[in-house]
């Protein structure tokens, strides 16, 4: 892998980017366990630390976005049906009332 072979040239910022492409990469490409696990440890074996880390921090933090979006969307779907049964229920109580004043009105015509 030209990887290797580069790796130990390279800035730091150029070989986390470089790191998260091959990453990503990798994770598309290989369906069979072994070969996945090959391969990235082969790239792991030739990334620092510091770039691994920084990696795993942004997957986290992209993970945990995801999530909150998840559950964001989740929340203004309930919002919504609220809203809905909020309405409902106006027209509702609107048409009891209508319906109060109309009894009243009966009421004291019958006085």
């Amino acid at each position: 892998m030209l990887y290797c072979e580069i790796s130990d040239k390279l800035s730091q910022k150029m070989e986390s980017t470089l790191y998260s492409v091959l990453f990503a990469m990798i994770d598309a490409y290989f369906d069979e366990e072994n070969e996945y696990l090959e391969a990235i440890y082969m790239l792991n074996e030739n990334t620092s630390q510091e770039s691994i880390e920084k990696f795993e921090s942004v997957e986290i933090f992209k993970n945990k976005v995801s999530e909150l979006e998840k559950a964001n969307a989740s929340a203004n779907g309930k919002i919504n049906d609220l809203e809905k049964a909020n309405a409902s229920a106006n027209g509702i109580i609107s048409g009891l009332e209508a319906e109060i004043k109309h009894l009243k009105a009966q009421l004291n015509k019958s006085k």
